[in-house]
């Protein structure tokens, strides 16, 4: 379902006619829900760089939420994937920044910048895997959300509708409900497609 027809389908379910405004914050308070329940690889995604030689700091990509994992690479292609850790352990084991080498921890130093340790020696390739927001229906008109999984959004946000029109308590319960169900089903499917033989869903 794209943007157009289910804002349609909104104002035909409750029977009122309500602002282009009102709808699209609707649908993107219902997707930043829905994206921070469900675990889907539509928000995965990969960024691939190049670390600085004798800079520990590394930035995160600007549309990060949460990293799934981060692997420094030499240059025979071999993979280290990276523990966390606190700033303050990296700071003891790696008291001196001059001292460099092949990365083999992380901590997040703030809300935009990793910190690397020991120190990387070379320019290594670095792989980062983490979680995004991705772009939402309103602006794209279609989503993975709004073709595989619409009646998500249709119920969320006849859920956002029955308490900004007032409705009748049990009328709010009832889409309460429609939307806890297909929030089930998601949560079901989203399990389906990131399993493998190595990890399960961590939500």
């Amino acid at each position: 379902m794209n943007y157009s027809d289910l804002c349609i389908n909104v104002q035909d379910t409750i029977e009122n006619t309500v602002s282009a405004e009102l709808l699209a914050l609707w649908a993107q308070q219902v997707e930043q829900k829905v994206y921070n329940l469900v675990q889907l690889p539509v928000l995965q995604k990969t960024f691939t760089g190049t670390l600085s030689i004798g800079n520990p700091q590394l930035a995160l990509p600007l549309d990060f939420l949460f990293l799934s994992h981060l692997a420094v690479i030499e240059d025979d292609g071999t993979y280290n994937f990276l523990t966390v850790k606190e700033t303050n352990y990296i700071r003891q084991v790696y008291p001196r920044v001059a001292t460099t080498g092949l990365p083999k921890v992380y901590a997040h130093f703030d809300a935009t910048t990793l910190l690397l340790g020991p120190t990387p020696g070379a320019a290594y390739g670095v792989e980062i895997q983490y979680d995004h927001y991705p772009e939402s229906i309103v602006t794209a008109g279609t989503t993975w959300l709004g073709d595989h999984m619409d009646s998500v959004l249709l119920n969320g946000m006849l859920v956002e509708a029955a308490r900004y029109l007032k409705s009748d308590k049990d009328v709010v319960d009832l889409y309460n409900k429609m939307f806890e169900e297909s929030l089930a089903n998601l949560v079901s499917l989203g399990g389906k497609l990131r399993k493998d033989d190595y990890r399960t869903p961590v939500r």
